[in-house]
């Protein structure tokens, strides 16, 4: 953020104030007597000027050479451009599946145009309909049915059962890529993060949390691999209470709910610990560290 300086308000009227604008600013942005300007309020009281205008969309372009390419459109995404124009010279039916399945990782991307050579993507949601709160707890609401669903195929011992709960992992994705790109859209656009309501810090807290939830998706992929996991089911069972009441904790702010979701997971990871007999069981451990780390981003609530 540049510092512009020092300005003083005067008095117009009577009862109106008025602030002048740097020369330099106004003419790099060629701004002209009538040019509409929408004011802002910031978390911390700051006021924020914003240019009328219509919003200008933005689009990457991206020469597809190899699977790399892939990353590339997956980082735009992310990035935040509303339109991704994929180019080559040559595109093979390979090159068209390696695309394809890309898009269908990213939330609201679409095809509009497909040519020899060039494929044009747009991302069809917005703030909007994509709030970060929102998303994040439908990444809970999977997480939470995939927690279930683990307990009872491992009690089972249900093949089928454990493997659609990996397939799920994907929408987890899915949702954490929406989520973190609406979060970068937000911080660079006051006039988003007004409108959702939010504040820098809830922003990143609300990333760090889609983070911690795609990494918990991650390690019960890799319990559906683990053998002997029915020993735990009584783990599995209490790691969903957890998770339920650690996310409650993060979305209410409730700091010592936290503490004692905390102090529980402490302890189921000493059970699980006095119970593995040598045959460390990683994931679950992970499980329950992550589960931990959500109520770390409750804080305690200070009075100014």
């Amino acid at each position: 953020m540049k510092d512009l300086g020092l300005r003083s308000l005067l008095l117009i009227g009577g009862s109106s104030y008025a602030i002048t604008l740097p020369k330099e600013w106004v003419r790099e942005r060629r701004v002209t007597p009538g040019t509409k300007a929408r004011l802002l309020e910031g978390p911390y009281g700051e006021l924020i000027v914003l240019l009328g205008g219509e919003e200008r969309g933005t689009r990457a372009r991206i020469e597809l050479r190899d699977r790399e390419g892939a990353w590339e459109i997956v980082a735009a995404y992310l990035d935040g451009y509303d339109e991704v124009e994929v180019v080559k010279a040559r595109m093979t039916k390979e090159d068209s599946d390696v695309l394809r399945s890309t898009l269908s990782k990213l939330l609201g991307m679409e095809v509009l145009e497909e040519g020899f050579g060039r494929v044009l993507a747009r991302c069809l949601i917005d703030y909007s309909s994509a709030n970060p709160m929102e998303l994040l707890s439908r990444m809970r609401g999977i997480i939470l049915g995939m927690l279930s669903d683990l307990r009872r195929a491992s009690l089972e011992g249900d093949e089928e059962a454990l493997s659609l709960v990996a397939e799920r992992d994907d929408d987890v994705d899915r949702l954490y890529f929406a989520l973190v790109r609406q979060v970068r859209k937000a911080i660079r656009s006051p006039e988003i993060m007004g409108k959702l309501g939010l504040e820098p810090i809830e922003l990143l807290d609300m990333r760090i949390a889609a983070m911690i939830l795609e990494l918990i998706a991650d390690s019960l992929t890799e319990l559906t691999q683990c053998e002997s996991l029915s020993a735990f089911a009584d783990i599995l069972g209490e790691a969903q209470y957890l998770l339920s009441s650690a996310f409650k904790s993060f979305e209410l702010r409730d700091f010592r709910e936290a503490l004692e979701v905390r102090k529980a997971v402490e302890r189921s990871l000493s059970e699980v610990a006095g119970r593995l007999s040598g045959k460390p069981l990683v994931p679950l451990i992970n499980l329950l560290v992550r589960i931990g780390d959500l109520c770390d981003l409750v804080g305690p609530r200070f009075q100014l």
